[in-house]
């Protein structure tokens, strides 16, 4: 995000984000210009999450 703030998943802890060496930055990268420079990926946190939701059909 441009102004710096992390969008949600990753203010929850769920995702962090990496750049392609796999280090990890403090948000998207997201200039508000070029667009997302960084990969969501997900943190433990986020795992299990994803495997205590429901399946959705």
């Amino acid at each position: 995000m441009a102004d710096g703030r992390r969008p949600g998943l990753a203010r929850l802890g769920l995702v962090e984000y990496r750049d392609s060496g796999s280090s990890v930055k403090p948000n998207d990268g997201d200039d508000g210009h070029t667009g997302p420079k960084y990969l969501p990926w997900l943190t433990e946190a986020g795992v299990d999450a994803v495997r205590a939701a429901p399946p959705q059909v």
